[in-house]
């Protein structure tokens, strides 16, 4: 059940954002997730449905950008894709010795507005309804 307190989160960031840029609503937040969060895309989904009603990312799309995860092997400088559950050895060599980056990204990385002519007189989104 993280993904509620991870969807409650990146909706914050992204009205923050949309209030920044005196947005009148946001049709689409866009999210990062790396391979390795194990977080569910589909209940992130569930809880941004339910989170949005009331605030001005109402019936806005949740856009999921994949992020692989990556190892670099210290003993052959193999680079390879690697999946949960992450073993740790090398493919190709069978070395011990890997570094994993990427994959643990879990973040707001792009909001699309609507742009209000005017800041909005009160764009608050404490009102949002958990």
């Amino acid at each position: 059940m993280h993904e509620f307190s991870i969807t409650e989160q990146l909706l914050h960031v992204a009205l923050d954002a949309a209030q920044d840029a005196h947005a009148a609503r946001i049709t689409a937040v866009h999210v990062a997730v790396g391979s390795l969060t194990g977080v569910a895309e589909e209940s992130m989904r569930f809880y941004f449905d339910a989170l949005t009603p009331a605030t001005i990312a109402d019936g806005a799309r949740l856009v999921f950008h994949p992020c692989p995860a990556l190892a670099l092997c210290a003993d052959c400088a193999r680079t390879f894709a690697c999946v949960p559950p992450v073993s740790g050895v090398c493919p190709a060599c069978g070395g011990q010795s890997i570094e994993i980056s990427g994959g643990r990204e879990l973040m707001v990385t792009q909001i699309e507005i609507d742009e209000a002519a005017s800041p909005p007189p009160s764009a608050d989104h404490a009102q949002m309804k958990v």
